[in-house]
């Protein structure tokens, strides 16, 4: 009876899948830009000039637009930890993707909850999640300038070693001044996915006379540590991947080692038995990761990154087509998932590269997304179950 069940719910999640491709659009949040900036910091003829008194306003206002302006900041705070889309936070889609149903929590402790692997894909997709990123060679510092306390709704700006010294800039500082809003620099522009609708810009400050701190002042900024963990997913046995972040404020005490705790008990609790594919902390990490930065990650796994976002795209349809069709094709071979993908007409070098089933099968699924072929492989390995 168990396995009818099961089936009659494979089949009937694959049939919502199949309806839903044919009308669902992608919000496709990790679409990456194929050459990243390669602009120098340079001093650039600016005309246009905004005020940044508030992080959702200047986003409204100015983020939207890679044109060199001159910012004048009335007050905000420092952070070392970068968003990892800068302003994706503040774009309209992402609201409902922050909000938390009852169904999204995994373990209440307290007044604090752990969410399920998707729930924390689903947030963090909605712009929730920092990194923080080594000074360049130069000595430059990519951080966060933000009014709202919170680095994932902040502003990138760029501070030069002289700056920083001078003025000893640390986490939490709150700064005022002006700077210039411009395009970031292949060091770090490179770091970031590219979203449509938001300018690959930061703040350039050009000398220590366009800064004043507010001396005596740190400001707790809430910061939040993101990985990408990949995990046996006990439920379904299949090898999924999801984002995973915590919350935590850089003034707490001991929030780093804190944080690491949290990581390593999040990957081994419900039996996932994860591994962190990329770190949160570049400068200190907090736990062991696969790859060495988000850009590595891109380069080697992503195909990963779109599955998570096609999943997160199906929860949000109230479907569980990706699911349902990871697990059926984990239970075959690797000679099974080439005769699925032949017989739909997507040549298997578009995205066998060898290697576990699992790896295989969400290089297909992926394959078969860009090839607009999701709903052909649906009716294939769904008339496979029939037979």
């Amino acid at each position: 009876m168990a396995a009818l069940a099961t089936s009659a719910r494979l089949s009937s999640a694959l049939e919502r899948g199949f309806m839903a491709s044919l009308v669902g659009e992608s919000l496709a949040n990790y679409k990456l830009a194929d050459e990243p900036l390669t602009v120098a910091v340079t001093p650039q003829h600016i005309e246009l000039s905004g005020l940044y008194y508030d992080d959702q306003h200047f986003w409204e206002s100015l983020g939207s637009s890679s044109k060199a302006c001159r910012v004048d900041i009335v007050e905000a705070a420092l952070s070392e930890w970068v968003a990892r889309i800068p302003g994706l936070y503040w774009q309209r889609s992402s609201v409902r993707r922050r909000e938390i149903e009852q169904s999204d929590v995994e373990n209440p402790i307290g007044d604090f909850v752990t969410l399920r692997p998707l729930a924390k894909s689903r947030v963090v997709s909605g712009g929730v999640g920092t990194i923080r990123l080594p000074p360049s060679e130069s000595g430059c510092r990519l951080v966060t300038l933000t009014t709202s306390l919170n680095a994932s709704a902040g502003v990138p700006a760029l501070i030069s070693p002289e700056i920083w010294d001078e003025l000893k800039l640390e986490e939490g500082t709150v700064i005022q001044g002006r700077a210039a809003w411009q395009p970031m620099p292949l060091t770090w522009s490179r770091q970031f996915p590219q979203l449509a609708g938001l300018a690959r810009n930061c703040l350039v400050f050009r000398k220590s006379d366009d800064v004043s701190v507010q001396k005596g002042l740190k400001a707790p900024v809430e910061v939040h540590p993101f990985a990408i963990m990949e995990y046996t997913s006990q439920k379904l046995g299949t090898q999924l991947h999801d984002f995973v972040y915590a919350t935590s404020q850089t003034r707490q005490k001991d929030f780093h080692k804190n944080l690491g705790t949290f990581f390593e008990k999040y990957r081994t609790a419900q039996s996932r038995d994860g591994i962190y594919l990329t770190g949160a902390d570049l400068v200190d990490p907090m736990w062991p990761a696969t790859f060495a930065s988000p850009e590595d990650m891109r380069r080697g796994e992503a195909a990963a990154l779109n599955v998570i976002e096609s999943r997160i795209d199906d929860e949000m349809q109230g479907q569980d087509t990706i699911e349902a069709l990871l697990e059926l094709l984990s239970s075959k071979d690797r000679n099974d998932l080439i005769r699925l993908s032949t017989g739909v007409e997507l040549p298997p070098n578009r995205w066998s590269e060898g290697g576990s089933v699992g790896d295989e099968a969400i290089r297909l699924v992926d394959g078969a997304q860009r090839a607009g072929k999701i709903a052909a492989l649906l009716y294939a390995v769904q008339g496979e179950e029939n037979r």
